[in-house]
C-alpha cells in the first residue's frame, strides 16, 4: 500500500468516471498497484462498490449512482469525476425540482443563474447555482431578528430583570451585578447560521477543488463578509430541515433547503482516510435523490396515506415474523395503505434501443415502446412477485417507476403491464419523465405530477 501511496501523491491526474457501471482502468490511466486505494477510498466515500471484473475480464471500477468528484491523496494524487448517465441538464433539473419540492416553493425566478455550459460538472455547477442563490437573498431579502438575549450587566438594567438569578449577585455581595433578559435587534440568528455555515460549505469546496477559480472565491468571500457579525456554528442537515417557520421566516426556508443539500450526505463534507491515503469529496446520491422526488410528489397527488419505506418481516419456514435485526425483511419504497399499492423507485436506465425482432421469450418482462425496449431486471420481477405474496403486505398492484430523458414526455403511456410470471396480482413499469432542460420549474413540477397522478389513476 506504501507504494500505491506514493504513485498518488507524485503527481495530480484527473480520471472521469460513469455512474452505475463497471469503468475498466485500462481506459482510465489507473494501474492495478493503484486500483486498491482508489477503489477503497471511492467505495468509503460512497462512489463505487470497489474494484470487479467486467464481462470482458478486466479490473474495473463498479459506480453506483452518487456522482461527484473525490479528491483522493491530496493536492498531488487523483481527483475523480463521476458524471450522471443522464444528461446533466436534465439531472439538475431533477435536483432543482427537488429543492423546488422539499422547500415548498413555486420558483420561476431564474434571471440571474449561472448558465450551465457543456464543459461544467454537474457538482461544480450546482455550487455556482447555490452560490448566485444566496448571494441574491442578501441583496434583496436579508433579515435582522430580534433575538432574546441574557446576560449580567453592572450597575444598569436592561429589558427585565431575572428575579430568580439576581439574589445569588447579592449573596456574593455584588447586588450591582444585575442579570437581565432583554432583545436585540441582530444578524446572528439561527436563520442567518444556516446560510454562514452553507457558504463555509461552497468555500471548502472552491478551495479544495478550485483553487484557481477567483471570481466565485471573490463572490463567497464578500458574502461571507456581510454575515461578519453571525457566528459560525456546526450545523446538521437533519436540523436544517427539523426547523419549523413562521411569517417572519418562512422567506429562508428554500435557502436553507440548498445548505441542507450542501451539509448532508447528498452534498459536501464525506473525508477520510484509507490506510494512510487521504481523501475528500463532494456529490449527490442520485438515486436517494430520485426516490425522495418521487415520495413528495405522490405525497402532493394522492388522497392515500403514502408509507414511506415500511418494513415487513418473515421467516422461510412460514411460521409467525417477529422484527429483529437479522430478520429477513421486505422494504418496499412505498406503500398506498388503503389501495393495498406498493410503488418502488427504480433510478436505472430502463430504455433500451431495440430492432424490428419480437420479443424472445426470455425477455418476456420487456416492453417496446416507440422503437425502444423498456427492460426490468430478473431480480426486481422475483421482488415484486415476494411483495404479492407476503402474508401482510399481499399487494394487490406493484409499480416500479424509472426516470426517463429521452423523447416527448407524452409518448409514454403511464405504465406498462409486465407479463410472464404468475401472480394473482398486477405488476408494472411506470415512467416519470424528467422534462425538458427548457421547462421552469413550477412547468417541471408540474409534469410530475401528471404523470404520477396518471400512474395512479390508470
Amino acid at each position: 500500500m506504501k507504494t500505491a501511496a506514493n504513485q498518488l501523491r507524485a503527481a495530480r491526474r484527473f480520471v472521469t468516471l460513469t455512474e452505475n457501471c463497471a469503468n475498466p482502468i485500462s481506459a482510465l490511466g489507473i494501474t492495478p498497484h493503484e486500483l486498491p486505494a482508489v477503489a477503497r477510498a471511492l467505495s468509503q466515500a460512497g462512489f463505487a462498490r470497489g474494484a470487479v471484473y467486467n464481462r470482458r475480464g478486466e479490473p474495473a471500477i463498479q459506480t453506483v449512482s452518487k456522482v461527484g468528484v473525490i479528491q483522493i491523496g491530496g493536492a498531488s494524487g487523483w481527483q475523480v469525476e463521476v458524471v450522471p448517465k443522464f444528461g446533466k441538464l436534465e439531472t439538475f433539473s431533477m435536483l432543482q425540482g427537488l429543492w423546488a419540492l422539499g422547500s415548498n416553493v413555486d420558483d420561476t425566478d431564474h434571471a440571474d443563474d449561472p448558465p450551465l455550459v457543456a464543459t461544467e460538472s454537474l457538482h461544480d455547477f450546482f455550487v455556482s447555482w447555490s452560490l448566485s442563490r444566496i448571494v441574491r437573498f442578501l441583496d434583496r431579502t436579508l433579515r435582522r431578528e430580534y433575538v432574546r438575549r441574557a446576560e449580567t450587566l453592572h450597575g444598569q438594567i436592561k429589558g427585565r430583570i431575572d428575579a430568580s438569578a439576581w439574589p445569588k449577585s447579592w449573596a456574593r455581595g455584588r447586588p450591582f451585578e444585575i442579570p437581565c433578559e432583554h432583545f436585540v435587534f441582530e444578524l446572528d440568528t439561527q436563520a442567518n447560521r444556516i446560510l454562514r455555515a452553507g457558504l463555509e460549505a461552497i468555500a471548502r469546496y472552491l478551495d479544495r477543488f478550485c483553487p484557481e477559480d477567483q471570481r466565485r472565491a471573490v463572490s463567497c468571500r464578500s458574502a461571507l463578509a456581510r454575515l461578519g457579525a453571525v457566528r459560525s456554528v456546526e450545523v446538521s442537515a437533519e436540523e436544517v430541515r427539523g426547523l419549523r417557520y413562521d411569517s417572519l421566516t418562512r422567506h429562508y426556508q428554500p435557502l436553507h433547503e440548498i445548505c441542507a443539500l450542501l451539509l448532508d450526505g447528498l452534498g459536501l463534507g464525506h473525508h477520510g482516510d484509507v490506510e494512510g491515503v487521504a481523501f475528500l469529496s463532494f456529490g449527490f446520491d442520485l438515486a436517494r435523490a430520485f426516490q425522495t422526488l418521487l415520495l413528495l410528489v405522490l405525497r402532493r397527488v394522492s388522497a392515500d396515506h403514502v408509507r414511506s419505506e415500511p418494513r415487513f418481516y418473515y421467516d422461510w419456514q412460514g411460521g409467525n415474523a417477529s422484527a429483529g435485526p437479522h430478520r429477513p425483511h421486505l422494504k418496499p419504497d412505498y406503500l398506498l395503505t388503503a389501495r393495498g399499492e406498493v410503488l418502488d423507485a427504480k433510478y436505472k436506465d430502463v430504455l433500451v434501443d431495440v430492432g424490428g425482432d419480437p420479443l424472445a421469450d426470455d425477455d418476456a418482462g420487456d416492453v417496446s415502446v416507440a422503437g425502444q425496449r423498456l427492460r426490468i431486471d430478473r431480480a426486481d420481477v422475483y421482488q415484486a412477485i415476494a411483495y404479492t405474496a407476503h402474508h401482510e403486505l399481499r399487494a394487490r398492484r406493484v409499480t416500479f417507476v424509472f426516470p426517463v430523458c429521452s423523447g416527448d414526455p407524452g409518448a409514454y403511456p403511464a405504465s406498462f403491464p409486465l407479463r410472464g410470471f404468475q401472480t394473482g396480482s398486477l405488476v408494472r413499469i411506470g415512467v416519470v419523465h424528467l422534462g425538458g432542460p427548457t421547462l421552469s420549474i413550477v412547468d417541471r413540477v408540474k409534469l410530475w405530477e401528471d404523470q404520477v397522478r396518471g400512474l395512479l389513476s390508470d
